[in-house]
């Protein structure tokens, strides 16, 4: 047997308060996205709320396979709209090709395939550091900008 029950949500308080009303709330899930060629991306959370025009995740781990290189992020929350997602709290951008990004907020463009922090920053990749103040990395073109920077090269 399986049992479903609703909470009902007092829709005339909250319409006069301007407080959105998620529509769908899901907890601990993994959502998979596929094609012809296989994975596209695979998304866990812990708590995730859809509301008309944006989505929320708690505790994001988003593997991105649709490009050259594979890519995960992690974050704390995340917000979800029109192909951007917002991420806070000890976010890790990790790419197959040992590229990694930390900071403890980002924006990840999925159109611009780009991800970028105004926030401090460390990216390494195998024994190369850089560290700064703000960051935007572009996916494709490989192009960083970055200010205040301190980097470490080793050969």
């Amino acid at each position: 047997m399986i049992f479903v029950s609703f909470k009902p949500i007092d829709a005339i308080n909250t319409k006069s308060k301007n407080v959105d009303i998620a529509l769908v709330e899901i907890k601990s899930f993994i959502m998979y996205e596929l094609n012809k060629k296989g994975m596209i991306s695979i998304t866990h959370g812990s708590k995730s709320h859809r509301y008309l025009k944006y989505s929320t995740i708690k505790d994001l781990n988003y593997t991105d396979n649709s490009n050259k290189f594979m890519a995960n992020i992690k974050a704390k929350d995340a917000l979800y709209k029109n192909d951007i997602i917002n991420l806070s709290g000890d976010v890790v951008y990790n790419r197959e090709d040992n590229l990694v990004f930390k900071s403890q907020e980002a924006i990840y463009n999925q159109i611009e395939n780009t991800i970028s922090t105004t926030k401090k920053y460390i990216l390494y990749q195998n024994k190369n550091i850089v560290k700064g103040s703000s960051l935007q990395f572009n996916n494709i073109s490989g192009k960083i900008k970055s200010k205040n920077v301190v980097a470490t090269y080793k050969y």
